[in-house]
């Protein structure tokens, strides 16, 4: 909470992997961020975590870059 982010808590998150976007607004109130988080259970049994703080454009071409590997 000391950076102004409420991350929530996760009680229904799926086992074997998810993508999550939480919005994130800056101290100033004036700009929008997200943190795009992605976690799957490895074949060692241990999660493996990504994650990014973009915008809306960088969201936009996460996204976009997802669609296209779905597609393939």
């Amino acid at each position: 909470m000391s950076f102004g982010l409420d991350m929530p808590a996760l009680y229904d998150a799926e086992p074997e992997g998810d993508e999550l976007v939480l919005d994130i607004e800056s101290m100033s109130g004036d700009e929008q961020f997200y943190l795009y988080l992605i976690y799957y259970l490895a074949d060692d049994g241990r999660y493996d975590f990504y994650a990014e703080l973009t915008d809306d454009e960088g969201l936009n071409e996460i996204m976009s870059d997802e669609e296209e590997d779905e597609e393939e």
